[in-house]
C-alpha cells in the first residue's frame, strides 16, 4: 500500500486466504510481490528440471528427499511456538513441495504427512508422503530432533540422480548404467540467481515472478495449513484473518 516492492521470506502466509490476499493487494497497488524460494531458480534444479522434460534417464518414478538443522535455542523461541508457525512443518515444508512443483509443472499435489512433537505441541520432526499429478511418489523427511543426511534422490527408469543440500546444491550426481557423472555448478553464493530474478522482475515492472509463480505459494499454504490442522486440531487458526 505504501508503493514498495515486497519479497517475503518463506512460508509466504499461514493460509490460503491470506497467500490470495496479498497477492491481489499487490495487483491492486501495482507493484511486485514474491515469496522467497531460492531453490527454483539454482542452476542445479534447472538441469535436474531438463532431464525429467526430456527424459534423458526414462520417466520420473519417485523422489526421497531428507533434511536436518541443529537448532541452538530453547523451547521458549518462537520456533516452538504452535501460535507464531514454529517447527519443521511450517520452516522448511515450502522447499520440498516447491521443488516438486517447478521440478514437475504442476500443483496438483496430494500431502499427507507425520510428526514427532516437542513439549510445546509444535513438531521437529516431520514424514511428509507426496504425490503429483498420480505419476510420482515422494518423501520429505525434514527434523531438528536429529541429524539426517541432506540429500535429494531423483530415481528413474534408467538411473537416478543424487543432489547433496539440494535447497541450496551446487553438485549433483547422475548415475546411469553403472557410470557416475558429476555436474557442477560453483557460485559464491546460492541467492544470486534469486537476486537477479527479482530485480529482472521489478524492471519489468511484473506483479508477481513467471518463475516462483503465485500459485505455487498459494497452493503450499494451503497444504501445510491443512497438515497443520490434522495434528492440531484444538488450535482454531483464522483463515481469513487479516491484519490491518
Amino acid at each position: 500500500r505504501a508503493g514498495k516492492h515486497v519479497v517475503v521470506e518463506k512460508p509466504f502466509a499461514f493460509t490460503k486466504a491470506q497467500a490470495i490476499h496479498l497477492f491481489d493487494e499487490a495487483q491492486n497497488n501495482n507493484v511486485f510481490i514474491m515469496e522467497a524460494q531460492k531453490i527454483v531458480f539454482l542452476p542445479i534444479t534447472n538441469h535436474i528440471k531438463q532431464i525429467i522434460q526430456d527424459k534423458s534417464l526414462g520417466e520420473l518414478h519417485y523422489v526421497n528427499m531428507t533434511s536436518s538443522f541443529k537448532p541452538n535455542y530453547g523451547y521458549d523461541h518462537w520456533m516452538y511456538s504452535l501460535e507464531y508457525g514454529g517447527g519443521c512443518l511450517y520452516g522448511s515444508t515450502t522447499y520440498s513441495t516447491q521443488y516438486l512443483m517447478y521440478l514437475l509443472d504442476s500443483v496438483n499435489v496430494n500431502c499427507q504427512g507425520l510428526q514427532l512433537s516437542t513439549p510445546t505441541g509444535s513438531d521437529d520432526f516431520c514424514q511428509l508422503q507426496y504425490s503429483v499429478d498420480d505419476k510420482v511418489i515422494v518423501s520429505s523427511c525434514i527434523s531438528m530432533r536429529v541429524p539426517t543426511k541432506n540429500v535429494a534422490n531423483f530415481y528413474f527408469d534408467n538411473g537416478y540422480i543424487e543432489v547433496e543440500n539440494y535447497w541450496k546444491a551446487r553438485s549433483m550426481k547422475i548415475v546411469k548404467d553403472g557410470k557416475e557423472e558429476i555436474i557442477e555448478y560453483p557460485c559464491p553464493c546460492e541467492f544470486v540467481y534469486e537476486v537477479d530474478h527479482i530485480n529482472e522482475c521489478i524492471l519489468n515492472h511484473y506483479n508477481s515472478s513467471p518463475v516462483m509463480i503465485k500459485e505455487m505459494t498459494i497452493k503450499t499454504a494451503e497444504i501445510v495449513d491443512k497438515i497443520f490442522a490434522s495434528w492440531n486440531p484444538q488450535l482454531e487458526r483464522e483463515a481469513t484473518k487479516i491484519i490491518e
